[in-house]
């Protein structure tokens, strides 16, 4: 009687991969457009003129009636009053990030404002796992006359909106649940550079790409080092919960 033939390993590891080519693909389109309106958002406010507190709240009130639309909170359990302050004061400190972020955007220009979010996760791992809590190298692009300028200022609110703060949210949330690499991550790094690298070539920047790709994978090493120490710290706190299982099974039981 023949038996089976086993299923070889490298069959398995080949369909996971290709189950999961969608959402890689959708995690790519997703953050290239991201980065996109980023570099819309940075020509319109240099350009322009705008101030930055009123293209912020108009990038925020139709994101948040997006939010609603999509996420219906009043249909799910209503929050205790315990939970209402922290969640003001959590919406109140976005608000603020906001703000500030799309002042450095205004001043530094988009590439040293992208990769200042990456650096930041380096911090917050860092924190994270001290705490015991979860030549110019680049320039700032000239405005010359060569760049590609805007016509409609709504396609820069309209990619804002929707690409900036709405779809990269649950494109985010995708690559975590399914992909299973968040934002401080170095695989999301390579995604972000490889966009970055096509906006400064078509938007035709003072852009150093050598140097560019020297300081991602500075960056890169950085973050996977970080979250090394991360993996480990939780490794470990994993293994001492299983030793302390292991003890109390082991306890005599007193009569």
């Amino acid at each position: 009687m023949m038996s089976p033939k086993p299923i070889s390993e490298d069959r398995g590891v080949t369909n996971s991969s290709f189950r999961h080519t969608p959402f890689q693909i959708i995690h790519v389109f997703g953050n290239f457009m991201r980065i996109w309106s980023i570099y819309l958002m940075y020509h319109y406010l240099s350009e322009q003129g705008a101030r930055v507190l009123f293209f912020v709240f108009s990038i925020l009130l139709p994101s948040s009636i997006l939010f609603l639309v999509l996420q219906k909170p009043w249909k799910g359990r209503p929050l205790s009053s315990q939970q209402v302050v922290p969640s003001l004061i959590n919406g109140a400190i976005t608000a603020l990030y906001f703000i500030l972020w799309t002042n450095g955007l205004k001043s530094c220009g988009p590439l040293r404002a992208i990769m200042a979010e990456y650096a930041g996760a380096i911090l917050g791992v860092l924190s994270a796992v001290l705490y015991g809590r979860r030549g110019n190298i680049w320039k700032k692009g000239s405005n010359s006359d060569s760049s590609m300028t805007l016509d409609f200022p709504s396609l820069t609110y309209l990619t804002a909106v929707l690409f900036g703060v709405v779809l990269i949210f649950y494109i985010d949330s995708i690559a975590e649940e399914r992909l299973h690499f968040v934002f401080s991550s170095p695989r999301h790094l390579m995604v972000a550079a490889g966009s970055i690298i096509v906006m400064e070539i078509v938007y035709k920047k003072d852009f150093s790409l050598l140097g560019f790709l020297i300081c991602s994978i500075i960056l890169g090493f950085g973050i996977f080092e970080a979250t090394s120490l991360e993996r480990i710290g939780k490794d470990l706190q994993r293994a001492n919960d299983g030793t302390f299982e292991n003890q109390n099974n082991f306890l005599p039981v007193q009569t």
